[in-house]
C-alpha cells in the first residue's frame, strides 16, 4: 500500500556546494499547528499589498556583509588555534522553485516529500519524520519598495500575526549565497519556525521551515542549514 501523504498545514512563507554561514539561532522554543492554507494566502496578500505601498527607496538591499579581518592576517602567538567550521552539505532532495527568484532542495529525511503549489508565487513541500511533520515553503511577492529594512519590518509584523502565539522575533541578519537577509524565528507548543527573507530579482523572497518540537536542536539546525546551502538565486 502506498504511504499516506502527510497533512499539509499552511505554508510558513514561504546549488552547488558552498560555504554558508552556520549562525542559525538555536530552535529551542517549541511551536503548535495553526491556520489553514487559505489563511496563508490571505496573509501573503496582506504582505504584497503592504509592500506595494512602501514606495521606492535609495537603500540598496541585499548587500553582502564583509569581514573586517584580513584572510591573510597571522594569528597572535597567544591566540589558541580555532577549529575549522564544518562544511555544510547542501540538501539534495526534492527540488522546489518559485517563478522568478529562487530554487532550493528539500533535505533527505528518509521519507517522501509531497508538494503543493505551482511555484508561481508560493510552493510548499511536507514530509513526516520520526519526530513529526516537516514543512518547507518558498514564496516571492512583487514589491515596489527596494528598502531592505522596510520590507524586513513588514515581514516581522505580518508573519508574527500569521503565526500568532509563536513569539516570532527577528534575529541577526545573515548572508545566504551572496545575499544578505533577515532571520525570523519562533516557537509554540508543537513546532519551531525558521524563516530567511531577502530581496532579489525585484521581489521579496522568503525560505521558511516548520520543524517538530521533538526534533533535537542540533538536528533542527542541521536541516535548516542544509536547505539554505542548497539555495540558488535565479
Amino acid at each position: 500500500m502506498s504511504p499516506r501523504p502527510p497533512a499539509l498545514r499552511p505554508p510558513v512563507g514561504n546549488a552547488p556546494s558552498t560555504s554558508v554561514s552556520t549562525t542559525t539561532p538555536s530552535l529551542s522554543r517549541r511551536p503548535r499547528r495553526t491556520g489553514t492554507f487559505g489563511r496563508f494566502l490571505a496573509a501573503a496578500a496582506v504582505v504584497a499589498l503592504t509592500l506595494a505601498g512602501c514606495g521606492d527607496a535609495d537603500v540598496e538591499p541585499g548587500e553582502p556583509q564583509t569581514s573586517t579581518t584580513s584572510a591573510g592576517a597571522a594569528a597572535s602567538p597567544e591566540e589558541s588555534p580555532t577549529a575549522a567550521t564544518p562544511e555544510v552539505v547542501p540538501a539534495s532532495g526534492m527540488e522546489l522553485q518559485t517563478k522568478d527568484a529562487v530554487r532550493v532542495h528539500a533535505p533527505e529525511t528518509g521519507g517522501k516529500w509531497y508538494a503543493v503549489g505551482d511555484g508561481t508565487r508560493t510552493v510548499t513541500a511536507a514530509t513526516n519524520i520520526d519526530a513529526g511533520p516537516v514543512e518547507l515553503t518558498l514564496a516571492e511577492f512583487p514589491t515596489s519598495s527596494t528598502d531592505f529594512e522596510d520590507i524586513a519590518v513588514v515581514d516581522v509584523e505580518t508573519y508574527g500575526e500569521f503565526k500568532d502565539g509563536a513569539g516570532i522575533a527577528r534575529g541577526d541578519d545573515r548572508e545566504v549565497r551572496g545575499l544578505s537577509g533577515w532571520v525570523l524565528t519562533g516557537a509554540d507548543d508543537e513546532y519551531t519556525y525558521y524563516r530567511f527573507g531577502t530581496i532579489h530579482a525585484g521581489v521579496f523572497v522568503t525560505v521558511s521551515l516548520v520543524l517538530p518540537k521533538d526534533l533535537p536542536d542540533a538536528e533542527a539546525d542541521a536541516l535548516v542549514e542544509s536547505v539554505l546551502a542548497s539555495v540558488e538565486w535565479k
